[in-house]
């Protein structure tokens, strides 16, 4: 058992098996609350048993991991011995018992499918203000080499016909949104030369809204400058696409345009078994809500007392109707304040998430006065192995209600941070737009339902993509625009 939690921990953390122990924490390996997500999936996928994420901090090693399983399949044995054989079966023979595949049969061909809770919310803010671009997810990389322009449009071609997401639109019917999946959708690659200096303004020209009802909604461009770099820029409506989805996408993209180089005929596309309408499609059926139900009680037990309204100080007047127009301030730190952070997490039991968090919460707390503080933070969403790999929008949004007392040491409050965190975590299914449904908090047009802040912690390493002929870097974009007070 021991040996297969190994394998799994490496998979996970992407690390050879034989660099650790089995008395090492996976936290100190390099994972992080997403990536504990993600070693719970692939533990109930390979040993047929899930348990709470908190048991992962509880029982950070394998070693830990390994008596935990062997506890919970001896008393799942007692409570049913039927249970209870499969259990043990699963721990201790390859397991091939757990098909995680039927919460998402595939879904018969239709006309068109419901939309998942999450496009729902963002076709809404689509229908209030169409030509807004701040749920659009571009991205640049640059071209360090020659490129084929050809094998970007096979590349790109290839990438539509195996993935139904970008063959995807969206409509009303009867006054309900949804989406048809196009059988076939030709794209191209838009090509623009601009002068020297002028790179990042024709970036920026280039982002522009979508219609939801004329897919793809997918763009891609190759820019040159004159004497200068050039650019291969993604673009993609949130709609049909999270982060995640955007580093498969562009992987892929890369791993088609190198078969396009090296192969006379054209790429045989292997069709995914599990698309997002199956997703969508699970999410309104009987199955999805008996999960949903006790979550549910959860969060309307965390959201019982009204909600307070977050009130920062402006330099003007908060306008009558949300503006989205926004601007971005970098900075790092240094490498002596990451190790005192990391130092502060590793002796309170703490992921650097929560650290941050923590921090985050105490800056809003000085800069409003108020002590209860909702910041919302998003999980990507895909809480089951064969999801992992779907493009979709996946992304739950969580409100994190924390309630801070100035008179206490900032360790306590740390500890009162970590226990609603995995909380939140443990229920993070439950949909943010079902939430807001069901409360019905006092809407303000010039505010976000229940929180007006985020906290977005990114675990994403940069990464280059070596094409035949050519590499590819990532190219930062600037961001002006906002979808809350601060993120």
């Amino acid at each position: 058992l021991e040996a297969r939690l190994v394998k799994i921990f490496a998979g996970v953390l992407e690390i050879d098996e034989r660099s650790f122990g089995v008395n090492e924490s996976f936290f100190d390996l390099g994972g992080h609350s997403l990536k504990a997500t993600f070693l719970l999936n692939r533990m109930e996928k390979d040993l047929g048993i899930r348990i709470p994420l908190t048991e992962i901090f509880v029982n950070p090693t394998v070693k830990s991991l390994a008596f935990y399983f062997k506890d919970v399949s001896d008393g799942q044995r007692a409570l049913s011995e039927d249970w209870g054989s499969r259990a043990a079966d699963a721990l201790w023979k390859p397991a091939k018992t757990f098909d995680m595949k039927r919460y998402f049969p595939a879904a018969e061909k239709r006309e068109y499918y419901p939309l998942s809770f999450a496009q729902e919310r963002l076709y809404v803010l689509y229908q209030m203000e169409p030509g807004m671009t701040a749920y659009n997810l571009p991205a640049a990389l640059e071209i360090d080499g020659d490129i084929d322009y050809h094998g970007l449009e096979t590349a790109l071609n290839d990438l539509t016909e195996n993935h139904e997401s970008l063959r995807t639109s969206f409509d009303m019917i009867m006054g309900k949104p949804v989406q048809r999946i196009h059988d076939r959708i030709e794209t191209n690659v838009e090509r623009f030369n601009v002068n020297a200096g002028d790179l990042d303004a024709a970036v920026k020209a280039w982002i522009r809204p979508f219609d939801l009802s004329r897919p793809p909604l997918l763009r891609t461009a190759l820019l040159k400058e004159e004497s200068g770099p050039a650019l291969l820029l993604l673009d993609i409506h949130h709609i049909i696409a999270d982060g995640i989805s955007l580093a498969l996408l562009t992987t892929e993209f890369a791993d088609l345009y190198a078969k396009s180089q090296t192969i006379s005929a054209r790429y045989v596309v292997q069709y995914k078994e599990i698309q997002y309408k199956d997703y969508a499609l699970w999410q309104s059926g009987e199955t999805w809500q008996a999960m949903m139900d006790k979550q549910e009680q959860w969060w309307l037990n965390r959201f019982s007392q009204p909600v307070p309204l977050l009130s920062l100080p402006l330099d003007f007047p908060r306008p009558l109707e949300q503006s989205f127009a926004g601007a971005t301030l970098d900075f790092s730190l240094s490498s002596e304040e990451t190790k005192e952070l990391n130092d502060l997490a590793s002796q309170h039991d703490l992921t650097l998430f929560m650290v941050l968090l923590g921090i985050y919460n105490i800056l809003l707390w000085k800069l409003s006065g108020q002590q209860d503080i909702v910041v919302g933070t998003p999980v990507a969403g895909r809480n089951n192995e064969d999801l992992k790999d779907v493009v979709g929008m996946f992304v739950n949004t969580l409100p994190l209600r924390n309630e801070l007392n100035p008179e206490e040491p900032v360790e306590a409050f740390l500890g009162s941070i970590k226990e609603s965190t995995l909380e939140a975590f443990e229920n993070q299914d439950y949909p943010f737009e079902a939430l807001v449904d069901t409360i019905q908090p006092v809407r303000d047009t010039g505010r976000n339902p229940l929180f007006d802040v985020l906290f977005s912690f990114h675990n994403m390493e940069k990464r280059q993509f070596e094409l035949p002929g050519a590499v590819l870097r990532e190219y930062h974009v600037e961001n002006r625009s906002s979808q809350f007070d601060i993120t």
